[in-house]
């Protein structure tokens, strides 16, 4: 096979490798920003909603040792003198399974996004069976993944749909929830083919509930 390319003047080639350069440059800068930055919320995310040290339960509730942000310290003091109480996630949220949905009936352009196993989407429909602002969890495949939706969809069959019972806000649940994604995985059964977690293994979860 013959391939031909384009052989510019040399003052052409060299000021396009110095315009590709810089871009190339910046997008390395970019990228060791971004992994900074993500980092970052890692940390914070861990340290916001780590109670442990604070559970109910305990004797001693080491507020003071916590690096907690200052009006959020204030708060836990406020409102939580005790500690954070922790309870199961089933006692506090439904889990509920999908509705089987074929590939003959997968649109490629549709109203509403199809939620499945995976962490994209399997496609999309005109219809739908979950309202926006949920938190899914992929019950087959990537078993275990956590993603939220915001905007109307259908969950298939292997996606199931985490729906607080009580005064819990979701976006908060989310934040706990993707905070304990490796654990998540961790439960779920990886010997299995394709890897499958069950709802009663996910209703076992302990959360902190400030």
């Amino acid at each position: 096979m013959q391939i031909t390319i384009p052989i510019p003047p040399l003052e052409i080639q060299q000021e396009i490798v110095k315009i590709l350069d810089a871009f190339t440059e910046l997008n390395a800068e970019l990228n060791t920003e971004l992994n900074a930055r993500k980092k970052q919320y890692q940390y914070y995310q861990n340290m916001l909603l780590d109670f442990k040290d604070i559970h109910q339960n305990y004797k001693d509730a080491k507020m003071s040792a916590k690096t907690y942000p200052k009006r959020l310290k204030t708060l836990l003091q406020t409102l939580a003198p005790k500690g954070v109480e922790f309870r199961k996630l089933g006692e506090v949220c439904e889990i509920i399974r999908g509705k089987r949905v074929t590939k003959k009936e997968i649109l490629d352009k549709g109203k509403y996004p199809v939620v499945s196993g995976g962490i994209g989407f399997m496609g999309y429909l005109n219809e739908y069976n979950r309202e926006e602002n949920t938190i899914t969890i992929a019950q087959y495949g990537t078993a275990g993944f956590v993603n939220w939706q915001n905007q109307k969809f259908w969950a298939n069959d292997v996606c199931f749909s985490v729906i607080p019972k009580e005064t819990l806000i979701n976006r908060y649940l989310y934040y706990v929830l993707t905070n304990m994604q490796n654990y998540l995985y961790s439960i779920s059964n990886r010997s299995a083919i394709p890897y499958s977690i069950s709802s009663n293994n996910i209703m076992q979860i302990t959360i902190p509930i400030p």
